[in-house]
């Protein structure tokens, strides 16, 4: 379960009249302990050894085995305790040359701990771990920025700011049976922890309506340079994963959307982004990342996407109001390893769309929806999982019903 606890005070909304400064300050707190218990039973896995004359627990017969590993026929047992807790403290500062063009700076202390205790063991923890990881980080994030409204239907604005994520504790990854895959990243045994990651972020853009607000453009472009970025380890073959910081990267973009009303009663929109992360050098090499050298693709970060949608309004039955809608989206290739021998390395490009109708009746809205409609299968993932590659496509064609009321 999450505690967690936010105060703030802050000044009045700017008033030319009273201050060019409007301020806030506060304090944050949270607390997140989680427990978790596995079991991973194989029913019948004992008797089907005995059944050929053979002795489940023989090292000979079933590589890694010792006495006791399957009580019960149960192949794995895990208990973790995790804790997580952070507090921090933060403020942020606007000054107004004018009314339309102010700049605000803000900062945020914050310090983290998390501690992970856990006992697991039987046949696939392989010796097992009986044992604690904890880790301790703390930042400062400031950040700057300067909005112009340049008119009231066009405002510029550009940020820079750094962000901050903590680090914390691995499972334990048994070398028993995780060695080959340990072996081809260059590592014995799994890291306990993983250290905080960091980064600046660069952000300018604009926001505009034009032809009495018919028509609304909004568009931004992005440079994030990012310090020990976190990513995820699999082991194909044992099917353990952990988390390890594959160096620095960055990424850079842009993205816009523009929304129009040709008609009051119809909307069309539009959306497209293009990204580029990659990584700057191969310091993930030595924290047992395959692949982590400079130039590799960050793994789940498309190199594109876009999307366009309708939404037409109408009246039925006199003043019942309805509408219409649909979309299409893309999304670009990515990667899902910074392996390239993984089979899930490559993720191809994919699309769905979706339809929506409803009515509303008084206080009730009633919307039918079809997501997926054409009920593409694509397959845009193939994970190796215990050495089995499988494949994971778009979620089928689904159809549902939703009804809402106000009060």
């Amino acid at each position: 379960r999450l505690v967690s606890q936010e105060f703030r005070l802050a000044s009045r909304p700017y008033d030319a009249a009273v201050s060019p400064w409007t301020w806030l300050g506060g304090v944050y707190f949270s607390s997140q302990p989680t427990n978790i218990l596995e079991n991973d039973p194989i029913f019948g896995v004992t008797a089907t050894f005995a059944q050929f004359g053979f002795d489940i627990a023989d090292p000979d017969i079933l590589p890694g085995t010792f006495p006791g590993a399957f009580p019960a026929d149960n192949s794995y047992s895990g208990a973790f305790a995790y804790r997580e807790k952070q507090g921090s403290i933060f403020g942020e500062a606007n000054y107004y040359f004018s009314p339309t063009l102010h700049a605000t700076v803000g900062a945020r202390y914050l310090k983290g701990d998390s501690t992970l205790d856990q006992k697991n063991g039987l046949y696939l923890a392989g010796a097992g771990n009986n044992g604690s990881s904890s880790l301790s980080s703390k930042a400062f994030t400031p950040k700057y920025a300067l909005t112009w409204e340049v008119s009231p239907a066009h405002t510029l604005y550009a940020s820079v700011a750094k962000g901050f994520r903590l680090g914390g504790s691995n499972v334990f990854v048994p070398p028993t049976t995780c060695g080959p895959d340990l072996d081809v990243n260059g590592i014995t045994a799994g890291p306990a922890t993983y250290s905080p990651d960091s980064l600046w972020s660069y952000e300018a853009g604009s926001k505009s309506r034009f032809l009495n607000n018919r028509i609304s453009l909004n568009a931004s472009a992005f440079y994030v340079k990012w310090k020990n970025i976190q990513q995820g380890v699999y082991l194909p073959t044992c099917a353990y994963t952990y988390n390890a910081n594959a160096g620095d990267a960055t990424s850079r973009g842009f993205e816009f959307d523009i929304k129009a009303k040709p008609l009051p009663c119809l909307t069309l929109g539009a959306s497209a982004g293009w990204v580029k992360a990659e990584l700057t050098n191969d310091e993930g090499l030595q924290n047992g990342i395959v692949g982590a050298v400079a130039g590799a693709q960050v793994q789940g970060v498309p190199k594109y996407n876009a999307a366009v949608s309708a939404h037409y309004n109408f009246a039925v039955f006199g003043e019942r109001s309805a509408f219409v809608a649909g979309g299409v989206q893309w999304v670009g290739p990515s990667k899902g390893s910074l392996n390239p021998e993984q089979t899930d390395y490559q993720r191809p490009a994919y699309h769905t769309a979706d339809l929506s109708a409803g009515m509303s009746f008084e206080r009730y809205k009633l919307s039918v929806f079809v997501k997926n409609a054409l009920d593409t299968d694509t397959v845009i993932q193939h994970p190796q999982v215990a050495s089995i590659v499988q494949g994971y496509r778009v979620a089928p064609r689904s159809i549902g019903m939703s009804i809402a009321a106000s009060f």
